[in-house]
């Protein structure tokens, strides 16, 4: 009847994901310090595959990265030269670990930002304007 819903989602859990918001950003810094996101899929995810596991590790970062440059953009006591990573972020708010804290600061934004982080839409990828489009190909002209 009032067409709302209410989350009782803990502040530790990611949105949208498996685990906790601590357990993701474990894994981007363990990328971070890897030297590919191919030797991180290896070492992190051993139970899906390789493949399985880089798909896996892709889309966190993804998530993250998108909601990280949306903050940039919607808090304007960042400073300008801010890029959408952990580092900054933690250096910025001065946390150890970004994700678990950073929803009492942001909490205003939580409706639009993306998961892990907030309760929005997740984002949409862009599409190779290049790709041709599924089929047969077209009829060769004659001439």
């Amino acid at each position: 009847m009032g067409h709302t819903t209410f989350s009782l989602l803990p502040d530790c859990l990611a949105a949208r994901l498996s685990g906790t918001l601590l357990e993701v950003e474990v894994v981007l810094n363990k990328v971070q310090d890897s030297p590919s996101q191919e030797a991180a899929a290896n070492e992190i995810r051993d139970d899906i595959g390789f493949i399985g596991a880089l798909r896996w590790i892709r889309h966190r970062i993804f998530l993250t990265q998108v909601a990280l440059n949306m903050l940039i953009g919607l808090l304007p006591s960042l400073p300008k030269n801010c890029t959408p990573k952990i580092s900054h972020f933690q250096y910025f708010f001065n946390v150890q670990f970004v994700l678990p804290g950073i929803r009492e600061h942001i909490a205003s934004y939580l409706q639009v930002l993306p998961p892990p982080i907030g309760f929005g839409p997740y984002p949409k990828k862009k599409k190779n304007r290049f790709q041709h489009k599924m089929g047969t190909d077209p009829p060769q002209k004659e001439g």
